[in-house]
């Protein structure tokens, strides 16, 4: 069949299965500050966290408001600990009064970055974006 495939074939392949392949590189050792970073995340309570979240006074209605809290708390049951470690650095940086628009553009960027992450990341932004600093 004429014009079916009339790419040339690839020339100047290598040999995947080649052993000139490897890279011959040392075992690195992951920081402490990581691995403790990760045990934070993995013991936080994020139905706590969520908790916290929503009871900064906001411009939502309490029904809709409502409605974001079970998101978020059906969803920590199946986060994973970045995604946990995500949502906790987020309620220290509205603690400390950061700038709305910017926390909304992480939230934004980790929605883009990590697969999975929008049925509650979604939520998570307009509560962000609502909270009255």
């Amino acid at each position: 069949m004429e014009g079916w495939n009339d790419c040339p074939p690839v020339m100047l392949q290598k040999n995947i299965s080649s052993t000139s392949m490897l890279v011959n590189t040392s075992p690195t050792l992951v920081p402490e500050t990581k691995l403790y970073a990760n045990d934070i995340a993995a013991n936080v309570d994020i139905a706590m966290v969520v908790e916290e979240l929503t009871s900064f006074p906001t411009s939502i209605p309490e029904k809709m408001l409502g409605q974001i809290k079970v998101k978020l708390t059906k969803a920590s049951e199946s986060m994973s600990s970045g995604s946990k470690q995500f949502v906790t650095e987020v309620l220290e940086q509205i603690k400390t009064g950061a700038d709305s628009a910017i926390l909304k553009s992480s939230i934004v960027e980790y929605m883009m970055v990590n697969d999975g992450v929008s049925s509650w990341c979604a939520p998570l932004k307009k509560l962000v974006d609502s909270i009255d600093t």
